[in-house]
């Protein structure tokens, strides 16, 4: 990272400093949703902490969601309830079928967390996985899910 320190105005005869930090970085693993290796998803176990809610707004998942990929199927606990679902990743795209849940009584708040969070991996077209993070998107781009 390199730091410039310059001068951007006079302030009273007085010169105001800023600060201006420029990373530079590949575009590997940037997020960008270009090509990923599907790999990278298998026999990790990844924790939901935001979904994008009803309204398009982020909402943040502390309800114990997970997911694990075992190289075509997801398994995970989801509140109260376990899931399952079939998973087939290439470098550039994610399509996810087959999404079934068991069917216990969970408090109302949770389960449509619960529900929301299957739908919108029902509905995955994409990833990325940056480190220890993952962003799952929708046929639009639009991150739906985010792992950590």
């Amino acid at each position: 990272m390199e730091h410039t320190i310059r001068p951007t105005c006079d302030v009273g005869g007085r010169a105001v400093f800023a600060i201006v930090s420029v990373s530079c970085a590949s575009d590997e693993g940037s997020g960008d949703g270009g090509a990923q290796d599907p790999a990278s998803l298998k026999g990790k176990s990844w924790v939901v902490t935001e979904i994008v809610d009803q309204d398009g707004d982020t909402q943040v998942v502390d309800i114990g969601i997970d997911a694990t990929f075992d190289g075509s199927t997801i398994t995970g606990d989801a509140s109260c309830n376990s899931y399952s679902a079939t998973y087939d990743a290439t470098e550039t795209s994610m399509s996810v079928s087959d999404v079934t849940s068991t069917r216990a009584v969970c408090p109302a708040e949770e389960q449509q967390i619960v529900d929301r969070y299957l739908e919108l991996l029902g509905g995955a077209a994409s990833y990325t996985v940056d480190g220890d993070s993952m962003s799952v998107r929708d046929g639009d781009g639009t991150p739906t899910i985010e792992f950590g």
